[in-house]
Parts: C-alpha cells; structure tokens; sequence
C-alpha cells in the first residue's frame, strides 16, 4: 500500500491510496471461510460446501467490502499519523477516481479530496474591547411584567373574541391569590413584597439574557477578527453531498455564509478551549446532574442520599443527556473565561431598546 498527498490549494489536497492485492488479500479470505464454515446447501453436509462455489457467491461482494474497509481505516490512519486536521469527510476525488472493477483488476487507486482546518489566531485579553448591555429592572419593566403574569394567569371572558379572532383574557387582579399563582409558596401577602421579589427574578433572567447577547456580540467580533478563510467550495461540496445542510442544493448559497461564520466560531471555541485548558469531566457532569435535585446548602438524610444517586447513576447512562450537560457547563466556563478576561463598557438599556438589539444581532 502506498499513500501520498497532493496539494490543491491552502487548505486542499488530493489523498491517493494505491492498494495491491497483498493489502487485502487475507481479510478477503477470512470472510470467505467464515462463509464456508457456515454455509448450509442441499448436497453438500454442513461447512463442506466447496470453495469456489463460495467465492462465485460471495467473492464480488466480500471483496468490496473488505477493501473499502482497508481503504476507510487506511485513509483514517494517514490522517491521524500525520496529524491532519480536516473540515469535513473525505469526499472521493470525482476528476481523478475511475470506475473499481472488481473482475478485472487486483490493484486498486483510490482518490480522495480533502479541507484541512486553517490556523486560528485569536486573543483573549483585556486589549479587546466589548459592551456589555445590562437590562435595567426599573418600575417600567416591572409594570409591564406585571401585566403579562395578570394575562397570562387570567381567565377567559366567556365566548367574547377580539378583533384578532382570539379569546379574551380578563386580567387577573392583583391580590394574594395572585401573588400565590405566580410565586407558590412564598407566602407574599401585599403587592410591594410582590414586585420586590418579582425585581430579584427579573435581575436573574435579565442577567441570562444580557450574557446570551455579549456571547453572540463577543464571537461576532472574534470571527470578523480572525479572518479565517475556508476552503469554501469543498465546504459547499461537503454541505450538499453529506446531507449536513439541511437544505436544498440549489438553495446553499444563500445560507452558506450562516454555516461558514458557525464554522469558524467553532474552530475558535475549539482553540480558547485547547489555549486555556478550559475542562468539563464526568465528576464535573455528575455534580451538575446532582444539583438538580438538591436545594442549595440543604442537608438530605442518607436514605434520600442514596435514591438521588441512583437517579443520578441513571442520568449518567443516558448518553444525549451528559453531552448536553457536558456542553452547557463548557459553555459557561467559556462565558466566563470572556467576561473575566475582557475590557467590558457595562451599558444600561431599557427592556424594549435591549430586546431591539438583541434582534439585530445575528
């Protein structure tokens, strides 16, 4: 087996793998025997069937496979020996690979073309400047709130519809069994305490939305920063042949640029992770599995104990769910790596001029 590389632009090349017949050879047969040993045919008693019969079966079938086998582990082995970082698969040279007949031939040229992922140069200091917009909790957005929780927990005026069609909502009033429907078992007895412990639930939600908006500002201005460049077409190739984007062929140009800037932002998240040592383990996924069950500084017995770390060993079997936790704590390690590190202009905005930018901000 011999293979080699071809450059074909800064971040493309062409990989050739050349395959003889020794490169495949004794996998072939180890099929083919596999086969015979359990081959069940009228006349002939059980693993006795002949071999060439086997081979006239099976041969062109097994030899496909066992060679494409060769071919993926092959390529896959090149790649990490040589430390290739690649955008993408491997997608099959169309210019240079020519039809593999397995009748004829015993050698093989396999041609494949691949992106490799471009340097990323990125700073993270205080040298780089960001706003970071802070929704204001005033008696404005508390009165608004306000209105939205007494509609959302009013009741229905009969059959009457508004000019839209929709049911009308009679807003709830303002009273204790108000105040209970919203905020269950804090026992608030007067509207001041109400918007005094509605202002503390808006600060936290407020804060969410402000860090939600500085992470999309903040990788904005790091791609647009970075001038990383793509190996765009084989990008668009990979896109469209995998099935990655989801969309029509015809219909990738007007999207790409949205796949390229995640692309990059990715490529950059990838590199402040490896630059900065940020690290989420599964002791880390564990805590965060238990928290959720936990009230903060609250003791449990050890019975409780015991049942909340069955669940949380069930949790941890669940694949989909570690990663998701594995990838919201990273991101808020990410998160506050920036905010830390970061010259950040707090700026004060009203709930309606933040929701404005935050809608104009792709």
């Amino acid at each position: 087996m011999n293979v080699t590389q071809e450059s074909t632009g800064d971040l493309t090349a062409i990989v050739k793998i050349e395959l003889v017949k020794e490169d495949y050879e004794s996998q072939v047969n180890t099929v083919l025997k596999d086969y015979q040993r359990n081959a069940n045919m009228p006349g002939f008693r059980p693993g006795k069937v002949p071999m060439g019969m086997i081979k006239n079966m099976y041969g062109k079938a097994v030899l496909a496979e066992e060679v494409n086998k060769v071919i993926s582990e092959s390529l896959h082995n090149y790649l990490t020996e040589n430390n290739i970082k690649t955008l993408g698969h491997p997608l099959p040279n169309e210019e240079k690979q020519e039809m593999i007949d397995f009748d004829k031939h015993d050698t093989f040229d396999f041609f494949f073309d691949i992106a490799m992922q471009p340097e990323v140069n990125v700073e993270i200091s205080d040298k780089v400047k960001m706003d970071y917009h802070k929704i204001k909790v005033d008696d404005e957005s508390i009165d608004k709130h306000v209105d939205d929780l007494r509609k959302k927990n009013g009741k229905p005026v009969d059959s009457e519809k508004d000019e839209e069609g929709d049911i009308n909502i009679e807003p709830a009033e303002i009273n204790e069994e108000f105040f209970n429907q919203v905020f269950p078992e804090a026992m608030i007895k007067d509207e001041a305490a109400f918007r005094e412990r509605l202002a503390r639930e808006l600060e936290v939600s407020f804060a969410n939305e402000s860090d939600r908006l500085f992470m999309r500002q903040t990788a904005n201005k790091l791609i647009d920063d970075s001038g990383i460049k793509l190996p765009d077409e084989f990008m668009k190739r990979w896109l469209t042949e995998t099935g990655e984007a989801q969309i029509k062929p015809e219909e990738l140009d007007l999207h790409y640029d949205e796949y390229s800037r995640a692309l990059k932002w990715q490529l950059i998240e990838s590199k402040i992770v490896a630059d900065h040592d940020l690290k989420v383990t599964p002791e880390d996924v564990r805590a965060q599995v238990m928290s959720y069950f936990q009230a903060p500084g609250g003791e449990v017995d050890e019975e409780t104990q015991k049942r909340l770390t069955e669940i949380a060993d069930n949790i941890m079997q669940n694949e989909e769910e570690v990663k998701r936790i594995y990838d919201q704590l990273l991101d808020t390690r990410m998160r506050d790596l920036l905010k830390s590190t970061l010259q950040l202009k707090n700026k004060d905005l009203s709930y309606e001029d933040f929701i404005k930018l935050a809608s104009e901000t792709k």
